[in-house]
């Protein structure tokens, strides 16, 4: 609850920096600079097995624009996605087979992607996209693990202002895992709604 007042607070300061921005009802989104960052307070991640963890993810990047075609414009980011477990936990049983932990752990996961946006598409201000990118985690279950891996995923904004969108985006992330001194499949799937801010 208290993400979804903070959502809201950003949102109306935003809105008020830009009083002089009118709602956007049709015509294409045009950026107003070269950098748009996205925050994402309302989210989760499902894990594909119990050593990736599953539960309630924030995320937030930053990409700056390098380059545009009549169809897309092209981005360069990086992103910071943690995840807090919260369901599908670990049962981490020792060598003399006594469960040693219950942990759901924890994922601190930085990424840097490319990402297509394909507002020029469209003739309102809806903005889909698609992004690709590696990833590095950290996993902190009762040890500290780590993965890396490939995140690929997309989304859709509807910019209300010429600088601030609302919107949904979908990832799914997988790679090789180091934990408990193994290696094994790591993968996830996440879910997010938030905004996108057009600087």
């Amino acid at each position: 609850m208290r993400t979804t007042f903070a959502l809201i607070g950003i949102l109306l300061l935003a809105t008020s920096a830009n009083a002089a921005s009118p709602i956007q009802t049709a015509g294409p989104e045009v950026w107003n600079g070269k950098v748009q960052a996205g925050f994402n307070p309302i989210g989760f991640q499902a894990g594909f097995q119990n050593t990736s963890v599953s539960g309630y993810k924030i995320s937030g990047d930053v990409a700056g624009l390098v380059g545009s075609t009549k169809a897309l414009s092209i981005w360069l980011g990086g992103a910071f996605n943690p995840t807090i477990g919260t369901f599908g936990c670990h049962d981490y049983i020792n060598s003399k087979k006594f469960l040693v932990s219950n942990n759901c752990g924890n994922d601190l996961q930085f990424s840097a992607f490319v990402m297509l946006t394909l507002e020029k598409l469209l003739q309102i201000p809806l903005v889909p996209f698609v992004r690709g990118g590696l990833t590095g985690d950290a996993l902190l279950f009762d040890k500290t693990g780590g993965a890396v891996g490939v995140r690929v995923g997309g989304g859709v904004h509807y910019y209300i202002i010429r600088t601030v969108g609302l919107g949904i985006e979908t990832n799914f992330t997988f790679g090789p895992g180091f934990l408990y001194g193994g290696t094994f499949f790591y993968g996830s799937w996440d879910f997010a709604f938030g905004a996108r801010f057009s600087f």
